[in-house]
């Protein structure tokens, strides 16, 4: 728990199999030295490299069975991306880097109307709002907590966000706000 090895799924495979392997290296580096420090000589290296290569075997079958079976049990967000003035190519980058999370299925522009994004909102499991003019941000999210649909907002301020706001992780540098999760 201490180097990320139970937070598959909120980090990236390869991320939580080096610093579990890391670890493990450390472990059983210091464990050899107390080891040669009792004995008073150094000792066999061998056991010490095959428990090793046993240790960081079954936390690869661990990291990539764990990463499968939550995929299964938590497959990625299908996302409605709603966005202004100023492109969101970034926060768009930023989210597809993480595919196994987050999947922006539609991009729409606040001038393609704010029935028809409405309209698409339930289709979603989730909606991100960048530079949206307040009334309708207002109306999107008020549809998104009616709906129980998660919304993440992509905003430099706080305003009109609400009481039941929570901030969350921010992939683009900016506040994030997750309104209600469904």
């Amino acid at each position: 728990k201490m180097y990320g090895g139970l937070k598959i799924g909120y980090l990236e495979r390869g991320n939580v199999l080096y610093s579990q392997i890391l670890a493990v290296v450390l472990v059983n580096g210091f464990t050899y030295l107390q080891a040669a420090l009792l004995a008073k000589h150094f000792l066999n290296f061998t056991p010490f490299m095959l428990m090793l290569v046993l240790q960081v075997v079954a936390i690869s079958i661990w990291t990539v069975g764990a990463s499968i079976l939550f995929q299964k049990l938590f497959p990625p967000r299908q996302m409605l991306l709603v966005y202004g003035n100023r492109p969101s190519l970034s926060l768009m980058h930023k989210m597809n880097l993480r595919k196994d999370r987050y999947q922006i299925k539609t991009v729409v522009h606040v001038d393609e109307g704010l029935e028809k994004i409405l309209r698409m909102i339930s289709s979603y499991d989730a909606v991100v709002i960048c530079d949206v003019p307040s009334p309708m941000r207002n109306q999107i999210l008020k549809a998104c907590y009616t709906e129980e649909i998660r919304v993440i907002h992509g905003s430099q301020t706080t305003a009109s966000i609400g009481r039941n706001a929570a901030v969350v992780k921010s992939l683009s540098g900016q506040s994030m706000y997750l309104v209600r999760e469904k």
